[in-house]
This record gives C-alpha cells, sequence and structure tokens, in this order.
C-alpha cells in the first residue's frame, strides 16, 4: 500500500507541489523588491564537511559524505535567490552555495546486491541556501532549491573505487554496475529551528524540516539541547564573526517521515535501474550529537548520527562527520 502511494506521490503529487512551491516563493521574491532590503556586509566562508562510517569500522549504506558550502553575500543578488523562502520580516539573511556528494553502498560488496540488501547509489548536488535569522524572536530559518544527479554520472563509482585504487589493502568494487540509473535532481529544502528554553549556557530548541522533491522527499520534527557560550546562537554572528571565541555540546533527536527515497527506490522516469528497494520504513528515529568550536576566523565541529533502519531486513546505522570552516 505504500509503496502504491509512493508511485502515485511521486507521477501526479509531486510536480503539482513543485510547481505550486515555486509559485509561491516567486510571488513572495516580488514582494521583496517592493520593500527596501538593509544591506548586510559579512565575511566570505568556505566551510567544508565530511562524513564517513570508518569511524565506526562499517562500510555499508551511508558510506561517505562530502559538502563544501561558499558564503558570499553576492549570491543574494542572484536571480535564484527570488525563489528561497523568506519569513518577510526582521531577520538577517545569509546566502551560500553547497555543493553536495553522497555515496550508499549495500552492505555486501564483494558480489551482486541481493533482493533485500539496498543498492548502490551516487549523488551529486548543487544548491543555493538562504538562511534567515531572527534575533529578535530567536529562530533561524533556512531554504535551499539544489538541482543535481543521481546515478552513474554522480560520481560515486569513481569516487569509492579511486579511493580503493590507492589504498594499498583495497580494490576496486564491482558491484557498482548495479547502481541506481541515471537520473535528474530537484529538490526544495526548508528547515526551521527555534529557542524553546534558556537557562543561560543550557538552552532547547525545536527542530523541524522538510524535503520535498528528488533524491529525497520527507518531514521530520524534533529537540535539541544546547551547551555553550560565545556569540547568540539564532545570529549571523554565530557563524561570522571575526574575532573571539566560542563552543557548543549539543544532543538532538528528530522523527522523520519519508515519501520517498530515490537512493532506494530509483528515480522518477528512469525505469531501468537492476536493483531497487520497492517497499521502504516510512517511519525513522535520528539521533544527533557532538561539539562545535570557534576561535576568531576558524569554526570546527566534530560529532556522530545514527538512524533506525530505512528498510525490511535493513541495519540500523550511524556514521561520523567532520566540518572545519575559514573567513577570509
Amino acid at each position: 500500500m505504500f509503496h502504491w502511494l509512493s508511485k502515485l506521490y511521486l507521477h501526479f503529487a509531486l510536480p503539482v507541489a513543485l510547481v505550486f512551491c515555486t509559485t509561491s516563493v516567486s510571488a513572495q521574491g516580488f514582494q521583496r523588491y517592493l520593500v527596501p532590503e538593509e544591506v548586510i556586509e559579512y565575511p566570505h566562508r568556505l566551510q567544508v564537511t565530511w562524513a564517513n562510517d570508518i569511524f565506526f569500522q562499517t562500510d555499508r549504506y551511508y558510506t561517505n559524505g562530502v559538502e563544501i558550502e561558499y558564503h558570499s553575500q553576492q549570491l543574494g543578488n542572484s536571480v535564484l535567490s527570488r525563489l528561497l523562502f523568506d519569513p518577510l520580516v526582521d531577520s538577517k539573511p545569509i546566502y551560500s552555495l553547497v555543493l553536495t556528494h553522497e555515496i550508499y553502498t549495500p552492505r555486501n560488496v564483494l558480489g551482486d546486491p541481493s533482493y533485500n540488501d539496498r543498492p548502490y547509489a551516487g549523488v551529486l548536488l548543487l544548491g543555493l541556501k538562504g538562511a534567515f535569522y531572527d534575533e529578535a524572536h530567536q529562530y533561524v530559518l533556512r531554504s535551499t532549491i539544489q538541482a543535481g544527479l543521481l546515478g552513474r554520472y554522480a560520481g560515486g563509482q569513481l569516487v569509492q573505487n579511486g579511493i580503493h585504487v590507492l589504498l594499498p589493502a583495497s580494490e576496486p568494487i564491482p558491484g557498482w554496475d548495479f547502481q541506481i540509473q541515471q537520473e535528474m535532481l530537484l529538490s526544495y529544502l526548508v528547515d526551521y529551528q527555534k529557542l524553546l528554553f534558556d537557562a543561560g549556557k543550557f538552552q532547547m530548541d525545536a527542530l523541524a524540516a522538510t524535503s520535498l522533491g528528488l533524491p529525497l522527499t520527507d518531514f521530520s520534527g524534533g529537540l535539541r539541547l544546547r551547551y555553550g557560550q560565545g556569540e547568540a546562537f539564532f545570529s549571523p554572528q554565530h557563524l561570522l564573526a571575526v574575532e573571539g571565541m566560542q563552543y557548543n555540546f549539543f544532543a538532538e533527536a528528530t522523527t522523520r517521515y519519508v515519501v520517498y527515497d530515490a537512493t532506494l527506490q530509483g528515480g522518477a522516469f528512469n525505469g531501468s535501474s537492476p536493483h531497487t528497494i520497492e517497499t521502504i520504513n516510512p517511519l525513522l528515529a535520528q539521533v544527533k550529537a557532538g561539539a562545535s568550536f570557534r576561535y576568531h576566523k576558524v569554526t570546527a565541529e566534530i560529532g556522530a548520527q545514527w538512524v533506525s533502519a530505512k528498510f525490511e531486513n535493513a541495519l540500523a546505522h550511524k556514521w561520523g562527520y567532520f566540518v572545519i570552516g575559514f573567513l577570509f
């Protein structure tokens, strides 16, 4: 039943929703031209995130991810920035260009993937992100529009086997011949975080997010606990202050409802993938914990994430990640 509803969403509800979303934010973008905007100058920022399950001595499922984010206020002048959801209040926006690469593999990488194991998949996305901070009401709203590729031309096989060739104890993985086939990707993401409780260094936030389109359509909500000091968390200065020092330790728990996952179920139009998972577990639990630090123009974060099993007979999965950022 859920598989049938996913297909219905993919072929009918998704195109309608994307058109509605684009029309709504375009009208909203027109409104922004009618209201004079304060020109805010911030330094440029480059941030690199690396995620891998090698931290837990596994090599399966979401096995490697790299995200490169470049912040420049000049991106706010682009046509695409008018498609980003803006709360149209006294917010302080910052804009970023985001390049994302993700690699997914089955549990058994020594042979052909079995019918109850996840398929190989590579994802490559380029997106524009706007983060709108409201210090008065203590929240941040981020919206991102992304486009990219799923399949062979996303470079999952190239990157993973390229790394294995360089390592003396590793060999190329032949199973990439069974990866999810080529597909164009388009998605729209909205992420909302709001302060609920403030007791000095100890704080609690509400979390809500949605992703509409491909490769993923889902909805999530949860809570985050933070302990730390430094610039106000719901201010651009949290990331873009050029002086001072700050630290934060955090833990968050979220529940996700997944409507469609193209890295498991295949794309919307290319039905030639040799192996897919037809029925996924729609309700997932996810936990994340870590620590972040900033010293003058350098920021760093280290942490780990855990997610429950995404389909029948699958295992829960966890991975670690590391973030480094520089202002210039």
